[in-house]
Parts: structure tokens; C-alpha cells; sequence
């Protein structure tokens, strides 16, 4: 057993599964009117329950728990799709193009975050052809760690916001993602 893999297990309340950072992926969808489509997560979620925030995870990997996160079961644009589909029941097509919004990693920005482990989230950018919107926008429900699901304004984002109810830095992304849309 490697070394980090040892100085994980003699912590076993560290909240994530692998020792250094803890890659997610989170996507920001814009309908053609502009919303935004967050989830709420579910009051059983380990960090930030009950709060909204983009639909997210971690990416899939082969390694084992305690161990260095390994690159290789799937990419971040493969993990932003897969996890959309799972928490929203929304499945892009795959030719829609998604664009990175930026990575964001350290400042505590997930209150699980700690000097063992950490996440680093890449997070993208979808706008949704109004044919898919259309088709599917009916079939969007909370799913997996999501309990709900919205097409917001960002107005109606900020001032959730200002009441403490986004989840993680997602403000920050989701401002960071409308400087690319301008």
C-alpha cells in the first residue's frame, strides 16, 4: 500500500474517497429564453443540502477509495454530460457542443474541503437548442442526489444568492460563464 494511500486510511472521516484532489464537473445549460437550470440538492447530501446549485458531480475513476484520484474512466466533458442526465433527466445530444467555463479549485470553495483532500471542479457551458429544449423540457425532474429542478432567471439566481441559498461557488461560475455568453 502506498504511502498517501496509508495517511488516508489513519483518517477515515476524511470526507472524500480519494487522498489530493477530488475531480467534479459541473454544467451550466441556458435555455433560449436565458434561464438557467439548477438543481436542489437533496436534504440527504453531504455538503450543501437543501441548496441549489448547477447540476455536478465527480468524475468517474478506477481508482480505489484512499487512494490518488487516476485519470482515465472518463473524461470531464463525458462526467458533465452523465451527470446532467442523472440529476435532471436532461440528455444532450452528442453533438452539442459544451464549452468550458474555467476550473476552480482551493478557498474552501466545497465546506468538505480539507489540506488531505480537495475538489477542483471543471465547469462548462451549454446552450440548448430550442428543439431539445422543447422536447425535453416536460421530462426534467430531481433525480439521484437532485430533489428538484429549475429553469431560473438570473436575476431570481442573485438574489437566492443574497439569501444564502446557492450551493458551493456556483455564483462565481455562473457570473464567470455570462461573461463568455456577452
Amino acid at each position: 500500500m502506498n504511502a498517501t494511500a496509508i495517511r488516508h486510511i489513519r483518517n477515515p472521516d476524511n470526507p472524500y474517497y480519494h487522498f489530493g484532489v477530488n475531480p467534479t464537473v459541473d454544467l451550466m445549460v441556458v435555455a433560449p429564453d436565458e434561464r438557467i437550470l439548477l438543481i436542489r440538492r437533496s436534504e440527504t447530501s453531504e455538503a450543501c443540502a437543501g441548496l441549489w446549485a448547477l447540476p455536478g458531480g465527480f468524475i468517474g475513476t478506477d481508482a480505489k477509495r484512499g487512494d490518488p484520484w487516476e485519470e482515465g474512466k472518463e473524461s470531464a466533458e463525458f462526467a458533465a454530460r452523465r451527470e446532467l442526465r442523472e440529476e435532471t433527466n436532461l440528455d444532450l445530444p452528442p453533438d452539442s457542443q459544451i464549452v468550458l467555463i474555467g476550473t476552480y479549485e482551493g478557498n474552501q470553495r466545497d465546506p468538505r474541503d480539507n489540506e488531505e483532500s480537495w475538489t477542483k471542479t471543471y465547469a462548462y457551458l451549454h446552450r440548448i437548442h430550442p428543439e431539445v429544449f422543447h422536447a425535453q423540457k416536460n421530462q426534467l425532474r430531481g433525480m439521484d442526489d437532485a430533489s428538484d429542478v429549475a429553469w431560473l432567471k438570473l436575476s431570481e439566481i442573485i438574489s437566492m444568492h443574497r439569501r444564502g441559498e446557492i450551493a458551493f461557488d456556483h455564483m462565481k461560475i455562473i457570473l464567470d460563464a455570462m461573461q463568455l455568453l456577452r
